[in-house]
This record gives C-alpha cells, sequence and structure tokens, in this order.
C-alpha cells in the first residue's frame, strides 16, 4: 500500500466520522439513538435491493436507495409505536432488524457481485474504498466516497446553520418548542433524512454495524465536555479527528481491519471520559460526594459539640471519645473529622478532651441557624 493510498484512506475515514458527528451530536441531545441504529441496519435492504435489480449501479447510486430505506425503517418504527403496538425502542429494534435480514438474505443470493458480501455489509471496506475513483476526461479525480462525504457533511453543516434555533430548541425542550408554534414534525423529518444519508453514505466505510458507533460514540463523549450544541458538534469533531489517526496507526500496526480499531478507540475515549471527565465523571463525582460528606460530618460534630458545651457542666470541653459513640461513626472517620476540625481551626484538643474555637462556635450556630434567630429577634419590635 503506498502512502499516497494511506493518506486518501485517513481522508475519507475522516470525512465520514465528521459526517457522522453532525446528526449524531443532535440525536445525543434529543436523547434518541434508536434513529441511529434504525438507519444504519435498515439502509442495507436499501443497498441489497439497489443490487438485485441493476447490480450494475455504481456505489454512489446505491445511496438514494440506502436513504430511502433507512427513512422507511423509521417511519414504520414511528407508526408501530404510535398505535401503541410497542416501545419506541423496541419497535425500532424490530423493523431495523427485519429489514437487515432481508437485506442479507438478497445479498447472499449475489455474492458474485464486487462489494456486495456480508463483510461489506458488518464491516464495510474501508482499505479498498479509494479503488472507487472518479475519472474525468482521462484524468483521475480521485476516490469518489471523497467527495460523497464531503457533499454529506457540506449539507449536514447546512441544515445545522440555517436551522440552527429550530434543532436546538426541539432538542432541549420539545414541549415548549411546539407550544412556541415551531415546526417541530419537520425538525423531525430533517433529522431523520440527515441520518438517514448519512448512515447510507458512510455504509462502504463503516458497515451497518459499527455506523451507529461512528455516530453517536464521539457525541456522547463530547457530552461530558460541551453543553451547548455549537460545543458539542465541535468537541465531537475533535474527538472524530483524533479517534480516526489513532484507530487508523494501530490497525496499520497491527493489521487489523481500520473501522473495528476506530470503534475501539472511540469506545475507550468514551470510557475514559466516562471515568475522569471534570464535574461529570464517574471518579471526580465520587470524590465530590466524598467531600461532601466530609464537610457535612464536619458541621454536624461542630453542631454536637456546641450543643453539648450548652448541656455539659464541666465547661466548654468534651471527651473526643463521646464524639465517636454520640455520632455512631467509625473510629477512623471520626478521628479524621477531628483532624479536619483542628486544620480549619474550628476546634483543638487537648488531653482528650475537644473544645470549639470561636470560629468552631460561629460556624455551629451557623449550621444551627441560630446566628439567623438571632437576626429576627433583634429586628422583630
Amino acid at each position: 500500500m503506498t502512502s499516497f493510498i494511506e493518506l486518501e484512506i485517513i481522508a475519507i475515514t475522516i470525512l465520514a466520522a465528521l459526517a457522522c458527528a453532525v446528526p449524531g451530536t443532535i440525536i445525543a441531545l434529543r436523547g434518541s439513538p434508536f434513529i441511529t441504529d434504525t438507519s444504519a441496519k435498515s439502509s442495507v435492504f436499501g443497498f441489497a435491493a439497489g443490487f438485485a435489480s441493476a447490480w450494475w449501479l455504481p456505489s454512489a447510486a446505491l445511496i438514494p436507495l440506502g436513504t430511502a430505506a433507512a427513512l422507511f425503517g423509521i417511519w414504520a418504527a414511528n407508526k408501530i409505536r404510535a398505535a401503541k403496538l410497542m416501545e419506541k425502542n423496541s419497535a425500532a429494534s424490530s423493523v431495523s432488524s427485519v429489514l437487515l435480514a432481508a437485506g442479507i438474505l438478497i445479498i447472499n443470493g449475489f455474492t458474485g457481485v464486487s462489494g456486495a458480501d456480508i463483510s461489506t455489509v458488518t464491516a464495510g471496506d474501508l482499505a479498498f474504498v479509494p479503488f472507487d475513483r472518479i475519472k474525468a476526461g482521462g484524468y483521475d479525480m480521485g476516490p469518489a466516497a471523497v467527495y460523497i462525504l464531503g457533499a454529506v457533511l457540506f449539507f449536514n453543516l447546512m441544515c445545522v446553520l440555517v436551522f440552527y434555533k429550530e434543532i436546538k430548541l426541539s432538542s432541549m425542550d420539545e414541549g415548549y418548542a411546539r407550544s412556541s408554534q415551531l415546526k417541530v414534525d419537520a425538525v423531525n423529518i430533517l433529522i431523520s433524512f440527515m441520518t438517514a444519508l448519512t448512515a447510507a453514505s458512510a455504509f462502504r466505510v463503516t458497515g451497518a454495524f459499527m455506523a451507529a458507533a461512528f455516530i453517536l460514540a464521539p457525541s456522547l463523549t463530547a457530552r461530558f465536555y460541551a453543553k451547548r450544541l455549537s460545543a458539542l458538534i465541535i468537541t465531537s469533531a475533535l474527538i472524530c479527528v483524533t479517534a480516526c489517526l489513532t484507530g487508523f496507526g494501530l490497525a496499520y500496526r497491527a493489521n487489523v481491519l481500520i473501522a473495528g480499531t476506530i470503534v475501539c478507540v472511540m469506545g475507550a475515549f468514551f470510557i475514559i471520559s466516562a471515568a475522569a471527565a471534570p464535574e461529570t465523571g464517574i471518579i471526580p463525582m465520587l470524590s465530590e460526594k466524598k467531600k461532601k460528606r466530609f464537610r457535612t460530618g464536619m458541621l454536624i460534630a461542630s453542631a454536637h459539640l456546641y450543643l453539648r458545651e450548652k448541656e455539659s457542666p464541666e465547661g466548654k470541653s468534651v471527651e473526643a471519645a463521646r464524639l465517636h459513640t454520640a455520632m455512631a461513626w467509625s473510629g477512623s472517620f471520626t478521628g479524621k473529622i477531628i483532624l479536619a476540625l483542628e486544620r480549619e481551626g474550628l476546634a483543638e484538643e487537648r488531653n482528650g478532651l475537644l473544645a470549639l474555637t470561636e470560629k468552631g462556635r460561629e460556624k455551629a450556630e451557623e449550621a444551627l441557624g441560630i446566628k439567623m434567630r438571632r437576626g429576627l429577634e433583634t429586628k422583630s419590635p
């Protein structure tokens, strides 16, 4: 494989990922991932029907058929759900599975047709996509996939730019959008068409089973770092480019499936982000929960010491051991709370006796609401 072909494969992969990222961001924001899976699997039936009726059709000519089949799958799933025969996800899974099975059965009978085998259906044939080239006037214009995916990416971006307000409003609060006389149904159709067209166009690159990952994985990862639609699209695009370059490098060295490796890298990005993303990651959230529990423990201990000081006949000191018994905390946790109180200057421990400082009493009064009551009593006539 020449270095120029490698660059073409990388360019095609990045274009496919970016084209998938735009509708994927909207779908992730709307919380309706069933559209992606339905589009990817249902489009197989359209490709199979195209090969069955006219095997000589070029790959670009099959995209409208794949798009139409994907839209049919989304429409059928919505009708089944509207009739209350199944839930949304169940209906989408059933329809897409039937259309996928039908497409594979049709393709099985046309295994002699170039590019129409089961491996192409499931995993794509990215390594061979650059060989499907456009030639005009005796000149090689480059891979057809570059033009197809570039056009799809441009179309998706134009849809977002033109209908940005409508897409954002209907995605964030559909009920409010309908009450504002916004044509939500038209926006839903547009998003469905964008997803179907993207899944059908990226089919040769990603395959039916990996198209959903190309569309959703970068967008779901981006949600850990961004909230606004524009920021989500930009973050998702950066994740796509990074995943494509990293995945291609790993696949080239290991001589394994390129699209599958890229999806694995996207999955790794998602897992890492879910675990360690600032604020929303599992580890930071657990750490913050632990800190919150610790801060609450300090306030409870301060309040307890304050009340004991008021009741205690021996003055303003309380045995540290009593705190462990009264709070029903573990010995290690109680010790950490006492150390934290001393470190913050809220309490002092001498000869096993624990006493609040002036700062600690103020914190305890604030926690018990005593300052607020005093302020109200002062203001009252």
